[in-house]
């Protein structure tokens, strides 16, 4: 049987209905559920998407005539809810987790539990205020490049880490997605670094890629440590970390020049 060829629409669907809480009609898309597998490509377009959403926010809420501080509280704000904080969510669960559980066994059923721990709410409490203290002290300008660029950046880590690493379980959302399709990884890959560049220049857009790639083989190894693999709550926190860190190199090196 030869396989259903490739759909962008349907894909660029999926991916946002995985990623964000946008309603979207699934049943005037396709009669077939999400291809989660199929739509990885376009996970960066979804951080593009949440990010810019922040961006305007963020410049909108300046306009108005509020402090940058507040504006970057109301713009982090506007993203959490358009996706739900499901990454937000993840990052709390993999630190209470890997924090408080002393067997593999013992941390996966952790990230499972519902609840937050002391673990997780102190990680979101330092993401958030890295989050909102970054953005203020860049200018309008250079704190909307940086929303853009970390959103696409920090979903196509969520990609590669998926591409290389095993799942570690045997069930779940993850394990049910599978490893993504080659072709598609690269070209979702070419799409963001492309994006990035274009958004910064050249040799910039090439450093914040190496660091959101450094950052993401660390939490990669950790992951693979701590529990064998990744979990759905591991792209969460993937997705977080590299957010910040492409955030806070951008940080640095704006202010170093």
């Amino acid at each position: 049987m030869l396989a259903p060829r490739p759909n962008p629409l349907q894909d660029l669907a999926a991916a946002f209905v995985l990623l964000t809480r946008l309603p979207i009609p699934w049943r005037f898309v396709s009669n077939n559920p999400p291809d989660l597998n199929s739509s990885v490509w376009a996970f960066p377009v979804v951080g593009a998407v949440v990010g810019g959403v922040g961006a305007l926010g963020y410049g909108l809420f300046l306009s108005l005539g509020l402090s940058a501080v507040i504006s970057a509280v109301l713009a982090i704000g506007v993203m959490v809810l358009l996706t739900g904080a499901y990454h937000e969510d993840g990052l709390a669960d993999v630190a209470d987790g890997f924090g408080g559980g002393q067997t593999v066994e013992r941390k996966l059923e952790i990230m499972r539990d519902s609840r937050i721990g002391a673990y997780g709410m102190i990680a979101i409490v330092l993401v958030m205020a890295l989050r909102i203290g970054g953005l203020s002290e860049l200018s309008a300008e250079q704190s909307i490049t940086a929303l853009l660029v970390g959103g696409i950046l920090s979903r196509l880590m969520v990609v590669f880490v998926m591409h290389v690493m095993p799942p570690a379980r045997t069930d779940g959302l993850a394990y049910d997605t599978g490893r993504p399709n080659f072709g598609r990884f690269f070209f979702g890959a070419t799409m963001a670094v492309g994006a990035t560049i274009w958004l910064t220049d050249s040799m910039l857009g090439l450093y914040v890629t190496g660091v959101a790639v450094v950052s993401c083989v660390i939490m990669g190894w950790i992951s693979e440590r701590q529990v064998g693999g990744y979990t759905g709550d591991v792209l969460g926190a993937v997705q977080q970390v590299s957010d910040i860190a492409v955030l806070l190199f951008l940080l640095t090196y704006w202010g170093a020049g």
